[in-house]
């Protein structure tokens, strides 16, 4: 079993390969995903859903890459991640912005993951 720090990595690694199988087998059944809009996703199928969304869609592809992971606590962590946008034909990056997360993990799993606009705004929620 590997570390939470890394598990986290494989779990944001899957998602934004849009491997929605890999993403819900390291989630736990009862995960909680909060996006920004107020939208939530819950358990393994959520996981499904949100690696879905980055996926091709209309040529385009959605990525993020995490760039910084801080603990707070043994269980709880705030992520600094890269979300890109590319146009698949050129290759032409359409956007590119730092967005934050606050991951939670339970027994080896993610258990909730709550989106926010900016990496500021996950630190400030992670207290």
């Amino acid at each position: 079993m590997g570390t939470a720090e890394e598990l986290i990595r494989n779990y944001v690694d899957a998602t934004s390969a849009a491997d929605g199988e890999k993403a819900a087998a390291l989630s736990a059944d009862d995960l909680v995903i909060e996006l920004p809009d107020g939208a939530t996703l819950e358990g393994k199928e959520g996981a499904r859903q949100f690696a879905a969304k980055h996926g091709e869609i209309d040529g385009r592809k959605q990525s993020v890459r995490l760039t910084a992971l801080e603990a707070r606590g043994q269980d709880r962590f705030v992520a600094t991640l890269e979300m890109s946008s590319r146009e698949i034909a050129s290759d032409e990056v359409l956007y590119s912005m730092d967005v934050g997360s606050v991951f939670e993990v339970r027994d080896g799993l993610v258990a909730r993951n709550r989106v926010f606009p900016s990496p500021d705004e996950a630190a400030a929620a992670a207290g």
